[in-house]
């Protein structure tokens, strides 16, 4: 939230004509006085404080600028609210906005994914090992979850449709398929990322030691790789792979866009359950198939009444 320029308030359930004073959405620039921001504390984020290096990833970080915000005595001008009081409207909402922000995880996630593979294959290849066996299928096995997160992504928007206002939706039950994919399979290719990268990722002093005119040249013996990879590399790669593996970006995949039960609820209202059980029905003969004629060309009595007699008649001549 820190990051950002605006702040979109919104209900985050639906609600009843008792909770009309609370249905309300707007948006604000995030400096609007009255907002007071509780900054949120993060795995290892005191490390940018101590150097580039230990931070992991100085460039980018990770997902960050997280708070607890406080409206105070806040005013909000008449054209920036988009609900004030309309509590029916809530739950629809609340589900279009969640589905559009589920729905981007499998791209947003992915793009984490493509730089850990990237970073993990690196570090296989710097100690010599990028070829065995077990490490091609880690991160083939990365790689496939990661890209099946990615389609599930696409799908989304390939089987969302359009609005009467112009606008095109995504499709409901596919943007919460996606999301609940993120929140299983992130943690996956991440530990399959610190598998990969071995005990180094713990075991990595920080830059000050490295720098350390005694124990610096100790700290790049053991940790050098092949010959011809500079071991400062090495310890970046690895800083890396750590930073991207373990801390804030984990729980945010879990709960960013809403908890997985959420999306459980959602895709339970929107799996038409009732049409697979027909299916069901319908294969087994518990209620009539309607397309059983058009397929086989004559009524499925008639169609089974003769097979009947086919298999008799086969049964005499075998015996």
């Amino acid at each position: 939230m820190i990051n950002s320029h605006e702040i979109i308030a919104l209900p985050t359930r639906a609600m009843g004509e008792q909770d009309a004073d609370y249905a309300v959405a707007f948006a604000v620039p995030v400096n609007t006085p009255g907002i007071k921001y509780i900054f949120s504390r993060q795995t290892n984020d005191s490390r940018r404080l101590d150097s580039p290096l230990d931070a992991g990833n100085p460039k980018y970080a990770i997902v960050g600028g997280e708070a607890v915000i406080i409206f105070k005595n806040v005013f909000v001008p008449w054209e920036r609210v988009f609900m004030a009081g309309e509590y029916d409207f809530c739950g629809a909402l609340v589900e279009t906005f969640a589905g559009y922000h589920r729905s981007n995880y499998g791209g947003c996630k992915v793009g984490l994914a493509d730089v850990v593979i990237g970073a993990s294959h690196w570090v296989a290849d710097a100690h010599g090992v990028a070829g065995a066996s077990h490490i091609v299928d880690k991160l083939t096995e990365m790689i496939g979850m990661a890209e099946t997160c990615w389609s599930c992504s696409l799908a989304c928007s390939y089987e969302g449709s359009k609005t009467p206002s112009g606008a095109y939706v995504i499709d409901g039950l596919l943007a919460n398929v996606t999301k609940l994919n993120i929140t299983r399979l992130v943690y996956e290719w991440m530990r399959i990322a610190q598998d990969i990268a071995g005990g180094k990722i713990i075991t990595l002093p920080s830059e000050k030691d490295i720098n350390h005119p005694e124990v610096g040249r100790i700290i790049a013996e053991c940790f050098r790789g092949k010959e011809g990879v500079d071991v400062n590399d090495i310890f970046k790669m690895l800083r890396l792979v750590e930073n991207m593996s373990v801390g804030a970006g984990l729980p945010e995949a879990m709960h960013g866009a809403g908890s997985p039960a959420a999306q459980k609820i959602m895709i339970a209202r929107r799996s038409g359950i009732e049409r697979k059980r027909e299916l069901a029905e319908t294969i087994c003969g518990i209620r009539k198939d309607e397309d059983f004629e058009k397929i086989v060309g004559k009524p499925e009595e008639e169609y089974w009444k003769e097979t009947k007699a086919k298999i008799e008649s086969k049964k005499a001549k075998i015996c």
